[in-house]
């Protein structure tokens, strides 16, 4: 998954980029290995610097040098972006939110036709596509209509920057504005600083825009409507909680689905009258869907583990990463916890490696009852619309099923978010959401 950010400003731009590009780093953050990177235009040159790394740290004190009125940065745990690529007009520079399925397809016919290629990534085929056509509008719409795969994009050029979504909406693409500036960003929480700009409108599906002197520009809508299919854990697991996507505040949607495993329990017969009964989650993918758990229950809600404010790895790693990595995140404070029955919410299961271990540290801490409580449902596959796992692992769902996957916890009880219930909790006709992930026929 990858975080982009584009601006165009009537001063220099390079502080505004590098705020907005750091307000996307969670976008850039799900494996072992992450990269950043930031591009600026004075209109005659162009320079691009990308880093290893997170964007705070590794760009702080490199921002000399960068200063230009329009800029791209992306955040990026695939590959390092954005791009610099020279065609018949001029350099221009790309960054790529998505996943191209069919890329060995369009590469080869690149390759008929005389093209070549110095990598295997997505943004280069993607560069490449938009080179042979006359103009970059016609190019982002030949890249649009031929990519199948979800894709968002921004592209930098000596005149501005272009904007673009795929077809289906899989991938988020939003429009900001201040007095005297533009700007896109992946998700608005980009905005959420003190730069001053305010979410206007999302980018449509197939639609291309355009941000230069003259503000902003729609340059292309799709001619053909495609059905809206926006994938669901945008707003279930990789969005912050102060964003909005479709209009729709991703804190809203978690609470809902919070409060629905609440409301569940009491159809089940769950007793909420036990002396010292709790809801508390894991840190920090289920923050939002315990405190929708309490609001709908009433229950007391604690911390069960204390923030490590100086850990910076993520939750999304490979199996052995993980394995590595729990014990450093989760420090469990022992007076929340000790001689109580605890509900604990987290976002979702796949291998079930770092449930246990958490369930496991509540016991430890003398926890009298741990029920698990799961916001997502039961995942079954990884997702056909994003980059294959460097390190893949079986779903415990697939196997076992929910009684067995909670003695495989070491849970009390187990239970998870009826896949039936997602759509109203986003408020969206079911047919607009992207729950593939979630769904047994397409194992």
């Amino acid at each position: 998954m990858q975080g982009l950010f584009g601006i165009y400003s009537d001063k220099d731009c390079v502080q505004d980029l590098f705020l907005g590009t750091f307000g996307l780093q969670h976008r850039g953050q799900h494996r072992s290995q992450v990269y950043c990177g930031l591009a600026t235009t004075d209109g005659e040159n162009i320079e691009i610097r990308t880093h290893p790394g997170l964007v705070a740290p590794t760009f702080e004190n490199d921002l000399k040098g960068m200063d230009g009125y329009a800029g791209i940065g992306v955040t990026s745990s695939i590959d390092r972006q954005p791009r610099r690529f020279f065609s018949r007009r001029e350099p221009f520079v790309v960054g790529v939110d998505g996943y191209i399925r069919h890329s060995e397809e369009l590469r080869d016919e690149l390759y008929f036709n005389g093209n070549f290629f110095n990598t295997e990534e997505d943004a280069e085929l993607i560069a490449g596509l938009i080179a042979k056509k006359f103009n970059y509008g016609e190019g982002i719409r030949c890249v649009l209509d031929r990519v199948d795969g979800p894709c968002s994009l921004v592209l930098l050029c000596s005149e501005g920057i272009y904007g673009a979504r795929d077809l289906h909406g899989m991938k988020p693409l939003t429009i900001g504005k201040r007095d005297g500036a533009w700007a896109l960003a992946s998700s608005d929480c980009a905005f959420n600083n003190d730069s001053g700009f305010t979410a206007l409108r999302d980018v449509r599906p197939g639609e291309i825009v355009f941000i230069g002197s003259e503000g902003l520009k729609v340059v292309s809508n799709q001619s053909t409507p495609h059905p809206l299919k926006q994938c669901s854990f945008e707003w279930m697991h990789f969005e912050d909680p102060d964003s909005t996507l479709a209009n729709i505040p991703v804190t809203r949607v978690r609470h809902k689905l919070g409060g629905n495993l609440a409301m569940n329990d009491v159809a089940e017969g769950f007793d909420f009258t036990w002396n010292d009964t709790v809801v508390g989650s894991v840190r920090s993918s289920g923050i939002i869907y315990a405190e929708g758990y309490h609001l709908e229950s009433r229950l007391p809600s604690v911390e069960l583990f204390k923030p490590l404010k100086f850990f910076l790895g993520t939750n999304n790693l490979s199996p052995s990463e993980r394995k590595r990595q729990k014990s450093q995140k989760m420090a469990p404070i022992r007076e929340n916890i000790q001689g109580r029955r605890v509900i604990l919410v987290d976002s979702y299961i796949r291998s079930g490696i770092t449930i246990t271990g958490i369930v496991k540290m509540l016991f430890d801490c003398d926890a009298v009852e741990v029920h698990v409580r799961i916001a997502c449902p039961k995942i079954l596959q990884y997702c056909a619309n994003d980059n294959p796992q460097p390190e893949e692992e079986q779903f415990i769902a697939v196997t076992k099923s929910t009684d067995e996957i909670c003695k495989s916890i070491g849970a009390t009880s187990l239970r998870f978010q009826k896949l039936d219930d997602v759509p109203e909790a986003f408020g969206l006709p079911a047919e607009t959401l992207c729950l593939n992930c979630c769904m047994p026929s397409f194992l």
